[in-house]
């Protein structure tokens, strides 16, 4: 029983914690990003809108995630796969039942670009 009690509390504990702290940080960004633009949107629209420094907040993770995705992604696939793929495209990814080869992806991928 103690034991039982133990795991249960340290697993809630590593589960509970950073969600709390994720949460937080969240608001925190939220916040930030909405005391900055909300003059601006004030000026814009001539009052306060609720939510639109959620919005504002998700337009930008959504940019950000962008630019790395095509900027910084291509270039981390480059030193990967370079000219002669390296071994880690070598390395089967499995999905389920079947097993990826990445080196056809990162051939069309280089290809692609």
């Amino acid at each position: 029983m103690k034991n039982w009690l133990k795991v249960r509390f340290i697993t809630g504990f590593f589960v509970t914690v950073p969600a709390i702290a994720t949460a937080w940080l969240l608001y925190v960004f939220w916040d930030a990003i909405d005391n900055f633009f909300s003059p601006g949107y004030e000026r814009i629209f001539g009052r306060r809108i609720p939510g639109l420094g959620f919005l504002t907040a998700i337009a930008l993770i959504l940019v950000m995630g962008t630019i790395a995705t095509n900027v910084v992604g291509r270039r981390i696939l480059a030193q990967l796969g370079g000219h002669g793929h390296s071994d880690l495209f070598g390395l089967p990814c499995y999905r389920g039942d079947r097993a990826i080869d990445l080196r056809g992806f990162a051939g069309a991928w280089h290809r692609s670009s």
